[in-house]
């Protein structure tokens, strides 16, 4: 990741600072060089608020918490929070994905995916002490409604 932001930062002084020729922001190469390297690195770090996580399953105290990797601020729930959980499997190009999704109120509020954590089953294996809601199909419809919160129906 800091091998990504070292190279759009010398992307971008490559394309508006560099003494000779630079690029004007309002060209076609300009607008192209300012999405790349600054529209880019922010959506970057939206996903890396998001979706990076550590995730510490606590099943004597009925526990899961969740620890943000760049603020490091940590959220913990009890299991009663959620009304339980879903599992889906998640076709991606590189491969099949398993996702575990966390519900309260029949709205997906936290996603596991296998694609960030190496050790989905043992989290599974933790979550055992919630309510399995089942597996569901995963579609471009339930996409959309995991990513803008409309309830999710479990059949």
């Amino acid at each position: 990741m800091t091998v990504l932001f070292i190279f759009l930062i010398s992307l971008f002084y490559g394309f508006f600072l560099r003494k000779q020729h630079p690029v004007p922001v309002l060209s076609e190469l300009g607008i192209a060089g300012l999405l790349l390297t600054v529209i880019l690195p922010v959506i970057i770090i939206y996903q890396m608020i998001i979706n990076y996580r550590s995730v510490i399953i606590n099943e004597d105290d009925k526990t899961i918490s969740f620890k943000a990797f760049i603020s490091g601020k940590v959220i913990t729930y009890d299991f009663s929070y959620f009304d339980g959980y879903i599992d889906t499997v998640k076709l991606t190009r590189l491969g099949n994905v398993k996702m575990l999704y966390l519900v309260k109120d029949d709205v997906v509020k936290y996603k596991l995916g296998s694609n960030f954590y190496e050790n989905i089953d043992e989290l599974q294996g933790g979550l055992k002490q919630l309510k399995y809601l089942g597996f569901i199909n995963y579609t471009f419809a339930l996409s959309l409604k995991i990513a803008f919160g409309n309830p999710i129906i479990v059949e």
